[in-house]
């Protein structure tokens, strides 16, 4: 996970990707920690499908607005 992370805000043609965390570590501070590492969001495992379509439709509404992303 961190190092596949550490990869993609390396590679210019890539960082700009929006990168949520999935972890089974829930706390707060492994959150807070993700979240300053650069992730753009935090979902504990297990992972709930509602959840996570509503966190990804939610990040790329942030990022993105109502324009569909760069291809």
């Amino acid at each position: 996970g961190y190092e596949l992370f550490r990869a993609i805000q390396s590679n210019l043609a890539i960082k700009h990707i929006p990168v949520v965390a999935l972890s089974s570590k829930s706390s707060a501070e492994e959150e807070a920690k993700l979240l300053e590492l650069g992730y753009v969001d935090f979902i504990a495992k297990p992972i709930n499908p509602v959840r996570l379509l509503a966190r990804t439709k939610h990040v790329l509404r942030l990022i993105y607005g109502d324009s569909p992303p760069p291809r």
